[in-house]
């Protein structure tokens, strides 16, 4: 499937004492030959690196944020009609630094009516959504008894993790007495999914899975939570594929014309935004004008009618919702404030938490970041005599580069024999930070692939680390086949499956992977021992890590160090990639053709 699974392993790691700091690009006096090198044979002229920058850093990032302006028919549009205005509060919680959460507007699906399409565009970068459980179920199979699970139905879940970082919720879809549809909420499944249906997928990471469901498809493994209901109302240029002659039931009211009636959909834009649409008096096709008009791509048709309508922003200090505010999108829907917070929903309904732009305990390091930097990508943590520095794998790329002090596999210095290509001129300038891994000796060889080819003699007993096709790291424990890959070296292992092995008698630096595959890099900051460095990153999450390959071994980070483009000794480079959509249509290729025939049927 498609962009479904991104999460992959990403490790490194290093040992023995630091050399002096360079203090520009290396140089014949300022590199250093190693120690395999034949002391009767004259040192070569030791090359020139340019040095990197981080001039590209901001240009990756081409999120338009609100999203471009909506669409208008006609020559007489309403005032303020197509045009978002940011929903702002002084009570409302925000992530320091970013721009509006939620911004608003409104579209008129046929000009000649007043009925409005009112619209709330959620920033997919800042936010993670999730399901609740309503009062009336669903229930899992095994506990239809009402009140059995959850115990506070119908209402956000009591934990601080929701309570403290909530700042949305809005209704659900249909009941499944209603319709075959698939529901799991945090893996717990009410129903399974079946194919040919409209389908949300929340996976762990906080990426939205828009799309139907394939005829074979099976649940990835990282999804979380997932909801569909009935058919797509919008998917591509189309408005209604299937020709549905009935979207619901309608509760009669006054002069009740066909279809219309209050509804609401949640749709992704073909720029990755996330909306929610909502309106009285609209017919389904209506409700996908709506849709088109705002610029999605993909559209649900969630629940309808009075009571079962309703879009609540809200932020909260404490569990149990007593310390803070909530405000209902618009009093016509016919929800109160108090709606999924104190008064219960009937039915199971969305809800959405601000990301944790920080790991626990960890801040930013005040030095460049990729974009968007109000999200920190790499972040420390100092505990005692040692500080870690994490990497997001997901907001940054790697290179590796093997030194020219490396030997080949007859003891001969590679830059004798082929010398490994520094960074590319684009990649210099998006360097974040680069870790010196040191040299492996004639004495204790450790392999190294470049570009496809074993440069140097592997070794048994060693860890491998790797850059796959995507520029992401990972690691191969001792005796673990390593995934096919251009570029790997071979390191002494530290941490497997998230236990110490035996340690080295000195360690200056340490890296490793955590379980999502993030870098964590533990430096000395006095003189502790070695246990000191790996017991900081088994503290922070890690699973996997290496010591270096040899003396010398250091992290450089922009802003703070210079950092050459190559250089005796193998290194890792981080560079600023462009950010991954959070948002996606998990039923099209990479060229966004479908991956499974599209169902046409008309609904009868």
């Amino acid at each position: 499937m498609r962009r479904a699974l991104l999460a992959s392993p990403l490790l490194l790691a290093t040992c023995a004492p630091a050399p002096p700091r360079e203090q520009g690009p290396l140089t014949a006096k300022a590199a250093t030959v190693g120690k395999g090198t034949d002391a009767a044979t004259p040192s070569p002229t030791e090359p020139a690196y340019g040095a990197t920058s981080t001039t590209q850093i901001g240009a990756l990032d081409d999120h338009a944020w609100p999203p471009p302006k909506m669409s208008v028919e006609g020559d007489k549009p309403a005032p303020k009609e197509g045009e978002w205005a940011p929903w702002q509060r002084d009570w409302l919680h925000t992530i320091e630094g970013a721009p509006p959460t939620f911004y608003t507007g409104f579209v008129r699906p046929d000009p000649a009516r007043a009925a409005k399409v009112e619209v709330v565009a959620m920033d997919a970068r800042q936010l993670e959504l999730d399901m609740a459980i309503g009062v009336e179920g669903p229930f899992p199979p095994d506990e239809k008894t009402a009140g059995k699970w959850p115990r506070a139905g119908g209402k956000l879940p009591r934990e601080a993790a929701v309570a403290k970082r909530v700042v949305a919720a809005w209704n659900g879809g249909f009941r499944f007495d209603q319709g075959k549809w698939g529901m799991s909420i945090r893996r717990r499944e009410f129903q399974p999914p079946v194919p040919d249906v409209a389908s949300l997928l929340m996976f762990d990471d906080g990426r939205l899975g828009f799309g139907t469901w394939g005829p074979k498809m099976q649940t990835p493994p990282d999804v979380r939570s997932l909801r569909q209901n009935l058919d797509p109302l919008v998917d591509g240029d189309e408005i209604d594929p299937r020709k549905r002659p009935k979207w619901g039931g309608i509760l009669a009211t006054g002069k009740q014309v066909g279809q219309r009636a209050k509804r609401a959909g949640l749709c992704r834009t073909k720029g990755g935004h996330v909306l929610y649409l909502w309106g009285n008096e609209l017919d389904p096709h209506d409700l996908g004008s709506g849709m088109k008009k705002a610029g999605c791509d993909y559209g649900l048709h969630l629940d309808m009618n009075l009571y079962h309508v309703g879009f609540v922003f809200m932020s909260w200090d404490d569990a149990k919702y007593e310390k803070g505010k909530s405000e209902a999108l618009s009093m016509a829907m016919g929800v109160a404030h108090t709606r999924y917070v104190h008064a219960p929903s009937p039915k199971e309904f969305f809800y959405a938490t601000l990301r944790e732009p920080l790991a626990l305990g960890f801040a930013a390091d005040g030095q460049p970041q990729p974009a968007p930097a109000w999200a920190p990508s790499i972040t420390v943590q100092t505990t005692g005599a040692v500080r870690v520095t994490r990497f997001d794998a997901r907001r940054l790329r790697a290179v590796l580069v093997g030194g020219h002090a490396e030997l080949d596999p007859s003891g001969k210095r590679l830059f004798e024999t082929s010398a490994p290509a520094p960074v590319s001129s684009d990649d210099a300038a998006r360097v974040l930070a680069a870790l010196r891994l040191g040299v492996a000796t004639k004495e204790a060889p450790l392999g190294l692939v470049l570009d496809g080819a074993q440069r140097s003699k592997p070794a048994s007993g060693a860890a491998t680390l790797f850059v796959d096709a995507r520029g992401r790291l990972g690691i191969a424990a001792p005796g673990t086949p390593v995934p096919p890959s251009r570029y790997s070296l071979e390191a002494p292992p530290l941490i497997v499956a998230g236990k110490a092995l035996t340690l080295p008698p000195t360690l200056d630096l340490a890296l490793g992977l955590d379980a999502k595959g993030n870098l964590l890099v533990a430096e000395k900051t006095s003189a502790p021992d070695a246990s000191a460095l790996v017991q900081a990153l088994l503290q922070a999450g890690c699973v996997v890590a290496i010591a270096p390959r040899g003396g010398g071994a250091r992290l450089e980070r922009a802003g703070r160090d210079p950092i050459a483009t190559g250089g005796a000794d193998s290194r890792v480079y981080l560079l600023a990639a462009r950010p991954e959509p959070t948002t996606f249509r998990f039923d099209l290729d990479e060229q966004d053709k479908p991956l499974w025939p599209k169902v046409t049927t008309p609904v009868k």
